[in-house]
């Protein structure tokens, strides 16, 4: 997968008017992501992303992930995105960019990463309701 499938995609399942607001998703959600999951993980999933993308998932403050609720994870990345995007279309799009990347052959390092958060985060993962 390249930028621009990555970035197709994201805008595409979140419907998202340019590639400006499904990168400012994807940023967002990629730094958010990897403070949350361990350095391994987000090591295994940036060999995976596109170059632009590889130490945004594996750049974090210091070694120990991150814990809060899947709510702290949305608000986060809506405060990552800036703007005026709101809790819901953060979710949305965090959404939309799990959705990319499975479909774009990283299910199992999604799901090993996913592993380490608790259930409550299941529903970032999910595909319902996201435009094909």
């Amino acid at each position: 997968m390249n930028r621009d499938e990555l970035l197709d995609g994201v805008a595409r399942r979140a419907q998202l008017k340019s590639h400006d607001e499904a990168e400012r998703a994807t940023l967002a959600t990629l730094q958010t992501f990897g403070e949350h999951i361990s350095e391994g993980e987000a090591e295994d999933v940036a060999e995976r992303l596109p170059d632009d993308y590889e130490e945004t998932v594996t750049d974090r403050s210091d070694a120990t992930p991150k814990q809060f609720s899947a709510e702290g994870f949305v608000r986060s990345v809506a405060r990552r995105e800036r703007g005026d995007v709101g809790g819901e279309e953060a979710r949305t799009h965090a959404r939309a960019v799990f959705a990319t990347l499975a479909d774009a052959g990283l299910e199992d390092e999604l799901e090993d990463a996913r592993s380490q958060l608790p259930d409550e985060f299941d529903t970032l993962f999910e595909t319902d309701g996201l435009a094909d």
